[in-house]
């Protein structure tokens, strides 16, 4: 028993320290001069490759989103994350899927020089041992970045 719960911790690490790389990985994106109009390439690089996690995008993570942090959606499925990006350029709900913008709107202009994008990415973990599960059915680990603009 005591080796499937420290299997279950163990998978939690794991996914935590993902989820922090696919947040830097977002964030760094984001902060290259390429990207100063758009998040699609930072969205497309943590959904497509996800580091072995399956990772959408937060449905609030769109352009004109005036909200500064991620809040969980009502139902986000069993392991399984959302990336939230703050100021965000993508167009539409889910931005991965018609992730083409590269003309911001009034309402939420390029990002400027020395400026702060971040990315953040939940995670709703929940555990394979039944003894873990009772006790803990979901829980949801998360994990941000915040780079500065690099041009």
């Amino acid at each position: 028993m005591l080796l499937f719960v420290a299997l279950d911790l163990g998978r939690a690490a794991f996914i935590w320290v993902m989820l922090g790389r696919d947040a830097e990985t977002a964030a760094r994106l984001d902060s290259l001069p390429d990207n100063r109009a758009s998040d699609c390439s930072a969205v497309k690089a943590v959904v497509t490759a996800g580091n072995g996690l399956t990772v959408t995008v937060d449905n609030n993570s769109i352009i004109d989103n005036t909200a500064s942090g991620w809040t969980a959606p009502a139902t986000l499925p069993a392991n399984t994350g959302a990336l939230y990006i703050y100021p965000a350029q993508a167009i539409a709900a889910p931005p991965a899927s018609n992730c083409v913008n590269s003309n911001p709107s009034a309402n939420s202009p390029e990002r400027l020089p020395s400026s702060a994008v971040t990315a953040q990415v939940n995670y709703d973990f929940q555990p394979w041992t039944p003894i873990a599960s009772l006790l803990f059915s979901s829980i949801t680990l998360s994990a941000s970045a915040t780079e500065e603009t690099q041009y």
